[in-house]
């Protein structure tokens, strides 16, 4: 008899990919006291059925590489791997939220998404991707959501993709980086705001509701943008409430995130270059809410 000729089976190839420039710090710092998970979130006009909504998230997971990862710890950095598992359970929030997101009891991923009466919320371990490409999962999400529970928008739009969406995974720091000399960093002390802190793993939240249009108006009454003012307003709180508006050599420091993807007109899935300028003024006489827009 001829011996029957063995096929050699061909593991297969599992991806993997390092962290960007700024996601390195995360994974050594991150605990349940300081989670680095955000929250993005869209409210519907009904109530989630949660069925379609695992179902929505089974169908898209495995189209983005940049969200079907785990992180793996190499020798002297941590590091992404393909993570093929199914995907996260949806589950109805009935927790803080923002909470520590821990592997081994979420599938090896380091997203969740629950679901509250008519919202759907995404939360991310800051290390996988920065908001943008938070927005960009959840938009898709909710469309292929829409999709299920609606057949009619499926038969009028069809089995797609929203034209939206971007599968990009470009890292942005490495196309427009460029070296430069240090600024110097300003040791002046910064007031520190010591007030009563919640206990760890819970997390204050407050919804208020205000027309755009009009906030938009006060606004550019001070040449500002909307997150000019909203910082504007912070640091007004703090000289007013905390400092008594009283003036003195009190210095209080903003550090503000700036987007730079609509600088550089790219849509990535990653991490973009972010510049963080810091708001500085020490209080030399009584301030106004317009002088603390021109920091």
């Amino acid at each position: 008899m001829k011996d029957k000729k063995k096929t050699k089976t061909i593991p297969r190839q599992v991806r993997w990919d390092k962290l960007d420039n700024t996601a390195h710090l995360f994974p050594s710092i991150a605990g349940e006291s300081m989670t680095n998970v955000y929250r993005i979130s869209v409210t519907l006009k009904e109530e989630v059925q949660v069925e379609f909504l695992q179902q929505a998230l089974d169908m898209i997971l495995p189209k983005f590489d940049g969200f079907n990862l785990r992180m793996r710890t190499g020798v002297f950095w941590y590091y992404f791997e393909e993570n093929g598992k199914k995907a996260p359970k949806v589950t109805e929030e009935a927790m803080f939220p923002c909470r520590f997101i821990r592997q081994n009891k979420n599938r090896n991923y380091l997203f969740r998404v629950t679901y509250y009466k008519s919202r759907i919320n995404l939360e991310v371990f800051h290390v996988l991707t920065d908001g943008m490409g938070g927005i960009n999962f959840l938009r898709e999400l909710t469309y292929q959501y829409l999709r299920l529970v609606h057949p009619e928008l499926a038969e009028k739009e069809g089995n797609k993709l929203s034209g939206d969406t971007s599968l990009s995974r470009e890292d942005s720091f490495v196309r427009n980086y460029r070296s430069s000399k240090p600024s110097g960093f300003n040791k002046e002390k910064a007031y520190l705001i010591k007030e009563d802190k919640l206990p760890a793993g819970e997390f204050g939240v407050m919804h208020g509701r205000m027309p755009v249009s009009q906030l938009k108006k006060v606004a550019h009454g001070y040449h500002a943008s909307l997150n000019e003012y909203f910082i504007a307003v912070f640091v007004w709180s703090v000289y007013k409430e905390l400092l008594h508006g009283m003036p003195g050599r009190i210095l209080i420091r903003i550090r503000q995130k700036t987007f730079l993807l609509w600088y550089l007109q790219n849509s990535v899935h990653r991490k973009s270059p972010t510049r963080l300028r810091k708001y500085l003024h020490a209080y030399k006489a009584a301030c106004t809410p317009r002088s603390i827009r021109n920091i």
